[in-house]
């Protein structure tokens, strides 16, 4: 089952190889889409060791080409139960301007334990704040898993005049993404302009579609309703596995800062049968 998550609101350690090899033979990893950061603010990504577990990560970012961020901000921790950490990614450090906006992914990876068997658990939070004043302007819990082979599935996101709805996809390794991805309107029509597109992404990488709402002629005061979709492209071999994880944003066209993230919902459940 998987979960929505929205919130409104106004390594130095490791390599990208060890990431990918990681990723894919380490269990209970956090697993984190793309995250919005704009001008004046603070992307942090936070862990706990829920008792009565350890927790020991490596925690840090990966940006939309699959690479640390310069200068780099993840660390290694090695926590008790019952204790936390984080680490933060300021804007103002990778030389965002005002009305710029970049995407990254939070990563959190569990490091192999002394002893082998013993336990190693994390959870883990994405909030964005406001540099300044310290404001939170959005917190994101750990979501479920992805799903080799399953698309996500998004309910319907409003934007408003100045608002831009933008919905991420990531290839989580060591699966690639191959997708559609676009919205379609409150009728289930594709919006015109149509801003969709398809997407080939290896491990790692990541990539967005935008949709404006000035695009879609609404006048001020007025609001849209359109659902973020991704349809998963099969695989030139019949046994390889896409792996899509997706989040989808509103965010303000001219500062470029956040105001809603959603992650996918729960699919619908089938109803039971009754007994005769």
């Amino acid at each position: 089952m998987r979960r929505r998550i929205v919130r409104f609101g106004g390594w130095a350690a490791f390599g990208i190889l060890t990431f990918l090899g990681t990723r894919a033979a380490a269990q209970g990893n956090p697993q984190f889409s793309m995250v919005g950061l704009a001008a004046g603010e603070v992307l942090r990504l936070n862990v706990v060791a829920y008792p009565p577990n350890p927790c020991h990560a490596t925690i840090g970012f990966l940006n939309a080409n699959g690479q640390i961020p310069q200068p780099e901000p993840g660390k290694t921790v090695s926590l008790a139960p019952g204790e936390s950490a984080f680490v933060d990614l300021p804007a103002s450090a990778l030389g965002i301007r005002f009305g710029g906006r970049r995407e990254f992914q939070p990563v959190a990876t569990l490091q192999p334990q002394p002893e082998p068997g013993a336990p190693n658990a994390c959870g883990a939070s994405v909030e964005v704040f406001d540099a300044l004043t310290g404001l939170s302007l959005m917190a994101q819990p750990q979501p479920e898993p992805t799903l080799p082979n399953v698309a996500p599935q998004f309910g319907m996101a409003g934007i408003a005049l100045g608002q831009v709805l933008r919905l991420n996809v990531v290839a989580f390794p060591p699966n690639p993404c191959s997708a559609a991805i676009g919205f379609l309107g409150a009728n289930g029509q594709v919006p015109q302009p149509d801003p969709g597109k398809t997407v080939y992404l290896n491990p790692g990488e990541a990539a967005f579609v935008d949709l404006p709402a000035g695009t879609l002629g609404l006048p001020f005061g007025q609001r849209a309703e359109l659902q973020p979709v991704v349809t998963l492209i099969p695989q030139p071999e019949p046994s390889a596995a896409s792996e899509c994880a997706a989040t989808a944003e509103v965010y303000d066209r001219l500062s470029g800062r956040t105001w809603t993230l959603m992650q996918p919902q729960p699919e619908p459940t089938a109803p039971q049968p009754k007994p005769n």
